[in-house]
């Protein structure tokens, strides 16, 4: 699992999912995606993705030079990566989720295999300590990872 968080709150949501997979006997890596590399992504097999929109539809600080990286034309294609995005925004904001929306076109044409993309309102759909997003989003790509012989 990776996250791209600029306030802690899709670092927060990868963790809550990290904990509910644990707690049903999985060993799910986390991993921030400050520092994380494209060439790293291209050489995972699966990848579940929250990626937090800050600003102007924009990847969050941190995540920008990731960001940037990875949009370079001559990147390397991800046939050989499945993955879900996660992506968080404001609803009240013009372009809501426009980073982990992006970040998903971006994989598929790239060649990602998508298992899911799901957009939440990090303001009001997503409360702090309110798990239930989290584990629906969970419940809608594990079935997908089991078949791809990833749950163990």
């Amino acid at each position: 699992m990776l996250y791209a968080s600029q306030s802690g709150t899709s670092e927060g949501q990868a963790r809550k999912l990290a904990k509910e997979l644990k707690a049903q006997g999985h060993v799910p890596a986390i991993s921030t995606l400050v520092g994380y590399t494209p060439a790293a992504l291209a050489a995972e097999k699966y990848a579940l993705i929250f990626a937090s929109t800050y600003g102007d539809g924009d990847a969050p600080d941190g995540v920008q030079p990731f960001y940037e990286q990875f949009c370079l034309e001559h990147f390397p294609r991800f046939e050989g990566l499945s993955d879900a995005v996660f992506a968080l925004g404001d609803k009240h904001y013009e372009h809501f989720c426009k980073f982990g929306n992006d970040l998903d076109t971006k994989l598929a044409a790239l060649g990602a295999n998508r298992l899911s993309l799901w957009a939440g309102d990090a303001c009001g759909v997503i409360p702090q300590n309110d798990l239930n997003l989290v584990v629906a989003f969970g419940k809608l790509v594990w079935p997908t990872l089991g078949t791809l012989g990833l749950r163990g």
